[in-house]
């Protein structure tokens, strides 16, 4: 369960760098989104989970 919560934590801190850093280019990102084809966006979200998945895997956190 620790880490879980640690690894959320790290989720949360390089989100909010973002938004707190980047604010404007964050919102042009998202307007741009919304042009790009649902098909296209669902691939990419798979091979960003597939990455994440195989990045913990190899860190040997199991």
């Amino acid at each position: 369960m620790k880490i879980i919560i640690f690894i959320l934590g790290i989720i949360l801190a390089f989100e909010g760098a973002i938004y707190a850093l980047f604010p404007l280019a964050f919102k042009n990102l998202l307007l741009q989104l919304k042009d790009i084809e649902t098909e296209k966006l669902r691939y990419f979200g798979l091979g960003a989970m597939t990455l994440g998945v195989v990045l913990v895997w190899l860190s040997g956190m199991r």
